[in-house]
């Protein structure tokens, strides 16, 4: 399930050596091991906020409480519940967790509306201001963006 390897890439949870092997099953261009402080500090890190969040409510510049309210939704209706370490719901890591889930269970109606409200909107603004700031990480969130389009 390719939203499962892309939740490993994003979660900050997750350990180095699986977010590697993620971004090798992807076919991710770089070196993960390589490109970890500047994957860090454009998603996870910055001040007030890094280039380009995983919360997709930051990113796309909406209230964080409806999003998260979607976002929960979806975890409900999935029956999903969250393990031990938690990111808020609308963490792209979580997201891609619900979607894979959901997409594995035939919800096809939530799948498309999360992917056309929150996963393709992010990865568009995500990519604008990677192109902006001249990043070499572009080509993952377009990497990303082709996975949620296929």
């Amino acid at each position: 399930m390719t939203l499962l390897q892309w939740a490993r890439v994003w979660s900050p949870v997750v350990p180095v050596e699986e977010t590697c092997t993620a971004w090798r099953a992807l076919g991710l261009p770089g070196d993960a091991e390589a490109l970890h402080a500047e994957f860090l500090a454009t998603f996870h890190y910055g001040a007030p906020l890094p280039v380009v969040p995983l919360l997709l409510h930051h990113t796309l510049n909406m209230p964080g409480d409806g999003a998260r309210e979607d976002w929960m939704r979806a975890l409900s209706w999935l029956e999903l519940q969250y393990g031990d370490k938690r990111l808020p719901p609308d963490h792209l890591a979580v997201a891609c967790e619900i979607v894979a889930v959901a997409q594995a269970r035939g919800e096809n109606v939530l799948v498309d509306e999360l992917r056309r409200r929150y996963l393709l909107p992010w990865c568009s603004a995500a990519s604008e201001r990677l192109a902006k700031a001249g990043s070499d990480l572009l080509a993952i969130t377009e990497c990303f963006a082709q996975d949620l389009a296929a």
